[in-house]
Formats: structure tokens, sequence, C-alpha cells
């Protein structure tokens, strides 16, 4: 691991550098769910698949347009974009 700096020791390459996305994904989820909204809602309003909303809050794929799907979490769920990082 000498000279690589950019690698956690134990962590695959492409796992360090998407700390966030598990974090993220669950606090959208939880708004979501605390405002009794569904995944197909979200999706309908950035015309995406609901599959990548459920992928998204299972932490399993971040989206390609991370920031337009949190702006349509606020929008759908009536509140600030910068309450989902808290």
């Amino acid at each position: 691991m000498a000279g690589r700096p950019d690698r956690a020791a134990g962590v695959k390459a492409e796992k360090a550098g998407r700390p966030l996305l598990p974090w993220l994904g669950r606090a959208c989820r939880q708004a979501r769910e605390e405002r009794n909204v569904v995944q197909v809602r979200i999706a309908a309003a950035i015309e995406v698949n609901q599959a990548t909303i459920a992928r998204f809050e299972e932490g399993i794929a971040w989206p390609r347009q991370p920031e337009e799907v949190l702006m349509a979490y606020a929008s759908e769920l009536d509140m600030d974009v910068r309450l989902l990082w808290v």
C-alpha cells in the first residue's frame, strides 16, 4: 500500500470512494418513509425507474445525476434539500 494514499487498507478500490452512498441513501429513505411517500413518486419526478431509487436507498448504486435525485426528494417531500444531509 506504500505509495497508494488513495486506497484505504482492507477496502476495495471501488468502495473506498463511496462512503456517503449508503448513508445518504438511508437518510433519503428515512425522510421519504416518514412522509409516507412511495419510491415511484420520487422516480416519476425525475423520469427514472423505481428500481433506480431503490438501489440508491439500499446503497447499491450511485445515481448518474445525484443532485437531481436529491432535489427530487426535497421537492416531493416538501423539505429543504440540506435537511437530507443532517
